[in-house]
């Protein structure tokens, strides 16, 4: 969990504007993560500089990151697909789920290397607020209280 939270604050960063714009028209998934970005970074106070380094730094790496991500989805797929009463079927599961625990290596892999070059460019401060917001987050979800989207109105 200590490496979730500031992944997903740092994929927060990563989605970037860029995402707003590809996610077409009418509020998108990628628009959020477009706006939620844009919101860490005018909290984190990020020059110019930085944004137009973690811009390179997401345009950089999301072809590698997609293509694995598609790669997992069309495993899982071929896996649904397969017919449980065939002959061979265990072993079908088998070679599908070795490729995709191999492949969930690699994207941790290389998500892992797109935080540390993100975290780079961060200043100290910077990384020590994210680290104090993570630990707020932590505790919140310790402690059971729910975020925005738990709550019920």
């Amino acid at each position: 969990m200590k490496r979730i939270i500031p992944a997903l604050l740092l994929a927060g960063l990563l989605a970037g504007p860029s995402a707003a714009a590809l996610a077409g028209d009418g509020p998108k998934h990628g628009a959020m993560h477009g706006e939620r970005a844009e919101k860490m970074a005018a909290w984190l106070e990020l020059s110019d500089t930085q944004r137009a380094e973690l811009q390179q730094l997401r345009e950089a790496h999301a072809p590698q990151m997609k293509a694995q991500r598609e790669k997992l989805a069309e495993l899982r797929s071929a896996e649904h697909a397969l017919d449980p009463t065939a002959d061979g079927y265990v072993a079908e599961v088998q070679k599908i789920a070795e490729e995709r625990a191999r492949l969930r290596v690699e994207h941790a892999t290389a998500r892992a290397e797109q935080r540390q070059l993100m975290a780079g460019i961060l200043t100290e401060e910077q990384r020590a607020k994210l680290a104090k917001a993570r630990d707020k987050h932590k505790n919140k979800m310790r402690d059971g209280k729910p975020g925005k989207q738990g709550q019920r109105q």
